[in-house]
């Protein structure tokens, strides 16, 4: 079964006629309120049920100990970097001797 304002496939036991008149014409305005209304509830309540998980899970680790892992990403990736320079740097040296 759709929700209201969704169209149901074929295999539907509802007349078109009563799937194409949902909402009720003067009350297309109040529905749309309400679907926003509900749809914020559900928002609302997977955040408050994905934060209570994450209060809820063992081992959280140290606000410390994740900037330090953060910072050891950070030299390794600037390590990478300068190694593919590096590497860049002797092929284009490469390349111009290969020239000359």
């Amino acid at each position: 079964m759709a929700l209201p304002g969704e169209v149901e496939s074929s295999s539907s036991r509802e007349p078109s006629s009563l799937r194409s008149a949902w909402p009720p014409r003067g009350d297309r305005e109040s529905f749309a309120s309400l679907r926003a209304q509900v749809e914020e509830l559900a928002l609302q309540s997977m955040i408050r049920s994905r934060e209570e998980d994450l209060a809820a899970a063992p081992g959280v680790e140290d606000p410390q100990q994740i900037l330090g892992q953060m910072d050891d990403e950070a030299a390794i990736n600037q390590t990478e970097l300068q190694l593919s320079i590096r590497d860049y740097e002797e092929e284009m040296e490469e390349e111009e001797e290969s020239d000359s």
